[in-house]
């Protein structure tokens, strides 16, 4: 078997899965923290995953219309075009697969 046909081990994707999803979650974080700024609102220092987009960040449907454009420029997916998203974890999930 060619070396570089072979696998990484497990442990080694799953850290590299864990920085991507990290990255994802810095990401989204800093322009749903754009958006906000940008209504008024105050920055937050930290978002996780399991806040609501529309009850928990108070986003609205012109807001999520935004962020949605801000993640297409950058990842080159519309994360709402499958299913309705409710939480950061979903966006991250559906950026991530």
């Amino acid at each position: 078997m060619d070396k570089r046909s072979r696998k990484l081990p497990r442990k080694l994707d799953s850290a590299t899965d864990l920085e991507h999803e990290l990255r994802l979650a810095e990401t989204i974080a800093s322009e749903i923290n754009l958006i906000r700024q940008r209504n008024g609102k105050r920055w937050l220092a930290k978002i996780s995953a399991a806040e609501r987009l529309m009850d928990d960040l108070e986003l609205d449907s012109l807001d999520l219309a935004e962020l949605t454009v801000r993640l297409q420029a950058k990842f080159g997916v519309d994360v709402f075009a499958k299913r309705n998203l409710r939480t950061v974890g979903d966006v991250i999930e559906e950026l991530g697969s």
